[in-house]
């Protein structure tokens, strides 16, 4: 996002320690490892639909590509081409949302 890397790395010990997080108001620390859904993909039990622009800078595609890859059962992932986070629907609507219809309508009726 633009930060000098020393930066980001501080933050991220901000937000992962104890001491740190009352700067940033948590209640309590975050295990950031336990949001690393690539390394923790044998512990997925749900469905999960990714959709994810192929040139997101801030959250490369790569590793939701390599998520789906370890979980085919479980992880649909769908490609949009386009620049930055987040724009998918405002790229391509029609995709977004027959993908989201498709996915939903292939979820068991529980």
């Amino acid at each position: 996002m633009g930060l000098p890397e020393a930066i980001a790395r501080a933050g991220l010990r901000m937000l992962a320690s104890d001491v740190g997080r009352w700067v940033t108001g948590l209640k309590q620390s975050i295990d950031l490892s336990a949001l690393d859904w690539v390394t923790r993909a044998g512990d997925l039990k749900t469905p999960t639909l990714i959709l994810h622009g192929i040139d997101d800078k801030s959250t490369p595609v790569a590793a939701s590509e390599r998520f789906a890859e370890l979980r085919p059962d479980l992880v649909q992932l769908v490609r949009f081409d386009v620049p930055g986070h987040s724009l998918e629907w405002n790229a391509d609507t029609e995709k977004w949302e027959s993908s989201v219809t498709r996915f939903l309508k292939s979820l068991p009726a529980d």
